[in-house]
């Protein structure tokens, strides 16, 4: 988008869509608790058992209803295309727990303004959400939490290799819980250690 702005776009000119803000809710669901335990299902050999770690690491595409919304959402920033952005972008929310339970991950969609007041949103909580899914980032297991709780989480992102980390803080133990889609990638030990990677490693 910022190579098409600076090639395109005359003065004056607007982007369309303008901006679009991002959110994040907690979010306990037994069907993306699933797609984290699917690696320790008695049909599947012990051999494999380590792919579990590539599950848990991996940024899932879903399709939440509200019921797996267990905190109110959270705008956690606003991407205006209109304006250059760094290339790792960073956010954080303080998830406010409003019942007791648990918590499997973290849930993340988008509000759009395409122009002119026109908006919108793939949330799993509007009447008029377009059908685009939302992404779920799991954590290894349920996060024991209670009403009143503060759930402390961070996300970054890497436009241009594609990573996403997540972290998030347990209110019961204190205990920071990291995860990385770098874990999830397919590669040698020769191709992560890479020199031209070393910079992009240390931001993750």
């Amino acid at each position: 988008m910022a190579d098409a702005r600076r090639r395109f776009l005359k003065s004056g000119g607007r982007m369309i869509p303008e901006r679009i803000d991002l959110f994040l809710a907690g979010i306990r669901s037994d069907k993306c608790r699933r797609l984290l335990d699917r690696w320790d299902a008695n049909t599947v050999p012990a051999s494999y058992a380590w792919l579990r770690t590539y599950a848990v690491n991996t940024k899932h595409v879903v399709d939440f209803v509200p019921a797996d919304i267990a905190t109110a959402p959270v705008q956690v920033g606003t991407l205006a295309l209109g304006e250059d952005m760094p290339e790792t972008l960073g956010f954080k929310a303080s998830l406010t727990i409003d019942e007791d339970g648990t918590l499997d991950g973290i849930g993340g969609w988008f509000e759009c303004e395409l122009g002119g007041g026109v908006r919108m949103t793939n949330s799993p909580l509007a009447r008029t959400a377009i059908r685009r899914h939302q992404i779920f980032l799991g954590f290894d297991a349920p996060m024991d939490v209670a009403a009143g709780d503060i759930v402390e989480v961070s996300v970054k992102l890497n436009h241009r290799n594609n990573v996403v980390a997540w972290n998030a803080r347990d209110p019961r133990t204190g205990r920071m819980l990291r995860y990385s889609t770098w874990a999830s990638m397919p590669m040698s030990r020769s191709e992560r250690l890479k020199p031209s990677l070393a910079p992009r490693i240390v931001n993750f």
